[in-house]
């Protein structure tokens, strides 16, 4: 954001500039305060949802998603369409980081949006598309078409399993070649199902809201800042792909997952725009204004 947009002189000073006005200025609490309480919610009742989804609908739809990957993709399993070009160890260790800097920016997002100083409509479109993508595919959907995914194919039990060779690729990267983190988080969330850990995070493959979720923020970036919103756009296409090489989703779950973030994000416009025309929105924003001078 430095380097791009606000281009101070200097960095350093600019980032205790911002850090002062964190606990200078009392109009980024009070803007902030609501948003980030929102999200402490939705990201608990996230995860106590996503724990349940097996015991409301055992997995259920692995292979008949399995199998429509395969017809979409000309009968061709899309991993392995993938492979010849991301099969290298340090590829697959690159998607692998990438992978899981998503919630770092998820985060990122959130305080972005949540500790500006103006109340905006871009604001309000953000949280409303984020929490609305989420209900409907992290639960609705993900109840309805309860599905655990590539990675955990084989261990329901299902055969054949067409992900055994991406599985055993990736082993073989983590055992001889370099540590894939994304195996270990498969291992403890298949433990926590399987009652071997006491913690249970939750296992669901369909929609994919890797995908879903960061589509609301290629659209969100995308309006605030263009050149960031190109960059969040190509961070997307890593998402995609890696949701698929990685073996934690079916393709089809990404496209569902992308579409799903655009319809969020379409909505979302109309509700956020609805409520910027309300007298006690403006009146909010009046406020602030007032509080900052």
């Amino acid at each position: 954001q430095y380097a791009v947009h606000i281009k101070p002189d200097s960095a350093v000073k600019q980032l205790g500039r911002d850090i002062k006005a964190l606990f200078t200025s009392p109009v980024l609490f009070i803007n902030a305060l609501p948003a980030v309480v929102a999200m402490i919610i939705h990201n608990k009742a996230a995860i106590e949802m996503k724990a349940s989804i097996p015991a409301i609908n055992p997995f259920s739809w692995d292979v008949l998603f399995a199998g429509l990957d395969r017809t979409v993709h000309f009968g061709v399993d899309p991993w392995r369409l993938l492979q010849p070009l991301l099969g290298y160890p340090a590829v697959t260790f690159m998607i692998n980081n990438l992978y899981n800097f998503w919630f770092l920016l998820m985060f990122g997002m959130w305080f972005w949006f949540a500790f500006k100083s103006r109340h905006s409509e871009v604001r309000d479109r953000f949280f409303i598309a984020f929490t609305l993508t989420w209900f409907i595919g992290g639960g609705i959907m993900a109840v309805v078409f309860s599905s655990a995914g590539p990675v955990y194919y084989g261990n329901l039990g299902l055969s054949p399993n067409p992900f055994a060779e991406l599985m055993a690729y990736l082993h073989g990267v983590n055992d001889n070649v370099i540590a894939l983190w994304a195996l270990n988080t498969q291992q403890m969330l298949w433990d926590g199902y399987t009652g071997v850990e006491k913690n249970f995070l939750g296992i669901s493959a369909f929609p994919s809201m890797h995908n879903a979720v960061v589509t609301v923020f290629v659209c969100a970036a995308w309006q605030v800042i263009r050149g960031f919103g190109k960059a969040v756009a190509v961070y997307a296409f890593f998402i995609l792909i890696g949701s698929v090489h990685l073996g934690w989703h079916y393709a089809l779950d990404s496209y569902v997952g992308i579409a799903l973030g655009l319809a969020g994000w379409w909505v979302a416009g109309f509700i956020s725009r609805w409520h910027a025309r309300q007298p006690w929105v403006q009146d909010y924003q009046r406020s602030l204004e007032s509080i900052a001078r």
